[in-house]
């Protein structure tokens, strides 16, 4: 006999806490349709699970019976929506993609690398069976945003959400900047984000509303010496995400932006390496440079920011537009 207890709307993070109280239990997660897993894991103290859209956790009583906690989470919110990543082989594009697939969102993952992405679509399918496709593109190419966009229609019917996450990084101080190098960044931290953005908003237009998240940047409103093209192309992602709120407001369409802080992703890695040569110091001594003036003391990590653009997709978050939503730890402090 299980004497069960339910709690409903529990995010994944209050199940890692349940299962870190410092005793023996046996957890079973749900895949994408909510059925368990006919298989529970016996875990001991410690184990790190995230929910799919339920989780059951037993603790077992010497002569009693077992006491079951059920809980749901709000991963079911996105089923029969259909969701667009751009950047998606990895970092932040593949958290996100996997945090909508999570809660049953069908999800198109957009990258140049075909054989990263390829392995990240099957790494996907195989989370409890998300439906997803992966769509090779230069998304800076003339004409890729409308195939992308048509391509997603074609093979989901519908499209719901746009994260418009794929960039490029350039780590040059202003006097050092090459006119290659500015074009380079800006065909895709704002060309290709920008027409990428209209191509879907037409679509959702059509279809009643919609929501886009763009990826935006905690440097746009600091002083820095190494990040003029980046820097420039982040705040002008920033007025794109602004008068496209205003615009496509009558639409049903939200249109904001997030500014993720210093997170390990392989941008980021490529980022500090340079930067770390160009100083002529070694990484480690930098990276711990760049972490103990974040008010947090600490990083962020893709897991952490997709939650956030999940939320701003949510119906929690249907009166929300025109904003940037800083995950920066306190880095950018407006």
């Amino acid at each position: 006999m299980l004497v069960t207890r339910h709690l409903d709307g529990v995010p994944a993070s209050l199940v890692r806490l349940s299962v870190q109280l410092g005793v023996d239990a046996c957890v079973s997660s749900c895949n994408t349709s909510g059925n368990l897993y006919p298989d529970p894991t016996t875990v001991n103290k410690i184990v790190d699970i995230r929910l799919v859209s339920c989780a059951r956790i037993c603790f077992p009583r010497s002569g009693f019976s077992s006491i079951c906690i059920d809980m749901n989470s709000d991963s079911s919110s996105f089923k029969g929506q259909t969701v667009l990543v751009t950047g998606a082989a990895q970092g932040l594009g593949k958290a996100s993609s996997f945090a909508f697939g999570r809660r049953g969102a069908r999800v198109a993952m957009v990258d140049l690398n075909e054989l990263l992405l390829n392995e990240t679509v099957a790494e996907l399918r195989n989370q409890g069976g998300v439906e997803c496709t992966g769509i090779v593109a230069n998304i800076a190419e003339a004409g890729a945003p409308q195939a992308i966009v048509e391509s997603t229609m074609k093979h989901f019917g519908s499209l719901n959400v746009l994260v418009n996450n794929a960039a490029v990084s350039s780590v040059e101080a202003l006097l050092d900047v090459t006119e290659s190098e500015w074009d380079k960044v800006f065909a895709v931290n704002v060309k290709a984000l920008f027409f990428l953005l209209q191509a879907a908003a037409r679509v959702m237009k059509t279809a009643g509303g919609g929501r886009i998240i763009n990826v935006s940047s905690p440097g746009t409103r600091m002083t820095l010496t190494n990040y003029t093209s980046y820097a420039t192309s982040k705040a002008a992602v920033d007025y794109i995400t602004r008068t496209a709120a205003a615009n496509l407001g009558p639409y049903g369409i939200t249109v904001n932006a997030i500014a993720p802080g210093r997170m390990d992703t392989p941008m980021q890695r490529i980022t500090e390496e340079s930067n770390a040569a160009a100083m002529g110091v070694d990484l480690k001594s930098y990276i711990q440079s760049r972490t103990v003036d974040i008010p947090m003391r600490r990083r962020t990590d893709p897991e952490e920011v997709a939650e956030g653009i999940v939320w701003l997709a949510t119906q929690a978050a249907s009166y929300v537009t025109a904003n940037r939503l800083n995950i920066s730890g306190g880095l950018e402090i407006d």
